[in-house]
């Protein structure tokens, strides 16, 4: 019993830290980023940080109803841990795709960036279908 109690608050925090972590840094980080920078290179550096930012957010929605659907005990605790290992799994892709993007390879990032944020979308419609059957 208390190993149930305890995993059911390992996922409910690691889904918390899932949700909070990221989203204002990098928002903040890019600003700082793409000031410094020619007008040429700012468009480029704000589009791709943009990208990547909303990325992130998107994926604090999606650890959110992860986290919910959980609570309410719509889903087990298994499958909560399975979307969140695919959650994770998109958050380090994402976390890749900055680190591109803070090395200065903007057009690169921008492009990672639109591929992972079609991976993360196509997670959030799967669990909204999957919340939407479980209902």
């Amino acid at each position: 019993m208390r190993a149930h109690i305890a995993a059911a608050v390992v996922v409910a925090f690691t889904i918390v830290g899932c949700t909070t972590l990221f989203t204002k840094p990098v928002s903040s980080k890019v600003a700082a980023a793409c000031a410094h920078l020619p007008a040429v290179a700012q468009s480029a550096c704000r589009e791709s940080g943009d990208a990547i930012a909303k990325s992130y957010v998107l994926l604090t929605a999606i650890n959110t109803t992860i986290m919910d659907n959980v609570k309410s005990e719509v889903w087990t605790r298994e499958q909560g841990r399975e979307y969140l290992v695919k959650s994770i799994d998109a958050r380090e892709k994402l976390d890749r795709v900055y680190d591109v993007f803070t090395k200065g390879d903007y057009g690169t990032a921008l492009s990672q960036a639109n591929i992972t944020n079609l991976l993360i979308v196509a997670l959030q419609k799967e669990i909204a279908a999957q919340s939407r059957k479980a209902s």
